[in-house]
């Protein structure tokens, strides 16, 4: 396959959230969802690395974390509510769901793996 020269590069990857089992104390249990990032340019990167470097406590690290996630994805699937019922992508529900600390963690870990190339790697 040729290599595409694009301006922007959206890709779909998937994401496996850690977070405590709520009927087994001290257990974890995992939720799969895929989210579609579209990541930023290397001088984005560069200042978003400068901004949180420079954050100086972890409600300014979490609120840049939170900004430049919000930034960098653009929808997601099999995300259901506790009903049961499909929940549509918004910024609204994404910032919803990274308030959770297992979910902005997991999201971090998916991004940073898709851009190393581990995903690439896992099947191999």
């Amino acid at each position: 396959m040729k290599f595409v020269l694009a301006k922007t590069r959206r890709y779909w990857g998937p994401v496996t959230v850690r977070l405590p089992d709520p009927e087994v104390p001290g257990a974890v249990i995992e939720q799969v969802l895929r989210l579609q990032f579209e990541p930023y340019a290397r001088d984005e990167q560069l200042a978003a690395q400068e901004r949180a470097a420079a954050c100086s406590s972890l409600a300014e690290l979490v609120e840049n974390e939170t900004r430049d996630a919000l930034a960098q994805i653009r929808n997601w699937d099999d995300v259901v509510g506790e009903d049961g019922q499909l929940v549509p992508f918004t910024p609204a529900a994404l910032k919803e769901a990274l308030a959770q600390s297992w979910f902005r963690r997991a999201v971090q870990e998916a991004l940073t793996a898709s851009l190393s190339g581990e995903v690439a790697r896992l099947g191999n």
